[in-house]
C-alpha cells in the first residue's frame, strides 16, 4: 500500500495515503527521552583542537613521551623482523602441508618427523602473533625465546 502512495507523491501528483512525514509523533517520544536522558559531563573529553584536547601541561605529555622513548621504536624495528619471519614460516609451514599430504598419499600414514616439524610450526607462528599484537612482551626465536618443541604432549 506505502508502494502506490510513495508512487504518486514522487510523480508531483496529490495522494489520499500517508507521506513519509507523517510519523512525526514517533518523533516526539524520542526528544521527550532524550530529554530526560542526562547528557555525558563536558569535562570528561576536552575537543581534540583544544590545547587540553592535547593531553598536554596536565599529565606529562604522554604521546610525545611515546614518540621520544627508544623502547617503543624498537619494538617497531622487531615487529618489522617478526613479520618478515612470519611470512618466511608461512611458506615453510605450506611447504610441510604439502610434502605431508604427498607422503600421506604415498605411504599411508603420515611422516612423524613433518609432525613434529609442523607442530614446532604453529607454535612458533603462535608465538609471533602475540608477540606481534602486543599480547606478549617475549620476543620469539631467535632473540628472547628458544625454538619451540615439536612434541604434541608439550601443549
Amino acid at each position: 500500500m506505502n508502494e502506490g502512495t510513495e508512487n504518486e507523491s514522487s510523480r508531483g501528483e496529490p495522494g489520499s495515503g500517508p507521506t513519509w512525514e507523517e510519523p512525526k509523533p514517533q518523533a516526539e517520544p524520542d526528544t521527550a527521552r532524550s530529554d530526560r536522558e542526562e547528557p555525558p559531563p563536558a569535562n570528561d573529553i576536552p575537543p581534540a583542537d583544544t590545547p587540553e584536547g592535547t593531553q598536554g601541561a596536565s599529565d606529562g605529555q604522554p604521546i610525545v613521551r611515546n614518540l621520544k622513548s627508544k623502547a617503543t621504536w624498537l619494538r617497531l624495528v622487531f615487529i618489522v623482523f617478526f613479520a618478515i619471519l612470519y611470512g618466511i614460516t608461512e611458506i615453510v609451514l605450506t611447504a610441510t602441508v604439502v610434502i605431508q599430504f604427498l607422503w600421506t598419499l604415498l605411504t599411508g600414514a603420515p611422516n612423524e618427523k613433518l609432525l613434529r616439524l609442523g607442530q614446532s610450526l604453529a607454535r612458533y607462528v603462535y608465538q609471533i602473533i602475540r608477540y606481534l599484537t602486543y599480547n606478549s612482551d617475549e620476543r620469539p626465536f631467535p632473540i628472547d625465546l628458544d625454538w619451540p618443541s615439536g612434541r604434541a604432549e608439550e601443549a
